[in-house]
């Protein structure tokens, strides 16, 4: 009787310890699928630039200024560095940064199409320049940014 109650006890438990590792099996494939890297992420630059104006009217200087600590913390869980690019994975281990920040350093550049001798009224255009295939590859990632322009207003 005491065998049998151990047996017993035996079986439950390796019910349990599956019913456990089914379970971590499937919050872990839900992770992935939700964005963890599995299925891309896609992520809007336009959200994270900003151009200031100053100076005098008709000599003018724009300066565009994008926000990486918000695109960090936005991006934080859903940016996630390939496993399956060892390139990728070899270069991330030289940073400290995170997955979205070394993103940023290695896929996006931009810059403006005007800079000075700016008037109010001018119109100013950020052209950015991202790596998409760089982006697919080393973080299954796709970005969406436009040719965003701006007004010059409030030069004296």
């Amino acid at each position: 009787m005491l065998y049998k109650g151990l047996q017993s006890l035996s079986t439950r438990r390796r019910r349990t310890a599956a019913a456990c590792a089914l379970l971590t099996l499937l919050i872990l494939a839900s992770m992935l699928l939700s964005g963890c890297g599995l299925v891309g992420s896609q992520v809007n630059l336009d959200h994270y630039i900003s151009v200031t104006f100053e100076g005098a009217d008709g000599s003018g200087t724009a300066e565009a200024v994008f926000d990486l600590e918000s695109f960090r913390s936005d991006h934080q869980f859903d940016i996630t560095v390939n496993a399956s690019s060892q390139e990728a994975g070899v270069a991330y281990l030289m940073t400290s940064d995170s997955a979205a920040g070394f993103m940023y350093a290695n896929c996006v550049d931009f810059d403006l199409d005007k800079r000075s001798g700016l008037s109010n009224g001018d119109t100013v255009t950020v052209i950015w320049t991202v790596d998409d295939e760089k982006m697919k590859d080393w973080f299954n990632c796709s970005a969406n940014y436009t040719a965003l322009e701006f007004t010059v207003e409030g030069l004296e």
